[in-house]
């Protein structure tokens, strides 16, 4: 079930019903895939999770976006992150 509700057409509903549909919205589930890592004596199988969609952009992510994976016991969290500028690498001069 995937609701999509755009300032268009927030005044038709309560704020409750907002708040239920985004709770709904801002919850994906997905199936953690099986992918075959090939190893010098054989292989492994290892999950897998592909994330994509325009829920993303929706959120703020970009194509090209560079995220912070923060990991902890059976979770993950995706940030972006902000200052996206190269550094510049400096030259020491030699003494």
């Amino acid at each position: 079930m995937y609701y999509c509700i755009t300032k268009k057409y927030q005044k038709n509903f309560s704020t409750k019903v907002i708040t239920a549909i985004m709770a709904i919205r801002n919850n994906k589930q997905v199936k953690l895939q099986p992918k075959h890592r090939v190893l010098t004596y054989g292989y492994k199988t290892v999950p897998w999770l592909s994330v994509n969609g325009i829920w993303l952009e929706e959120l703020g992510f970009k194509a090209g976006d560079t995220v912070r994976i923060l990991t902890s016991e059976k979770q993950l969290i995706i940030e972006l992150i902000e200052d996206q500028t190269p550094e510049k690498p400096t030259l020491k001069k030699r003494q």
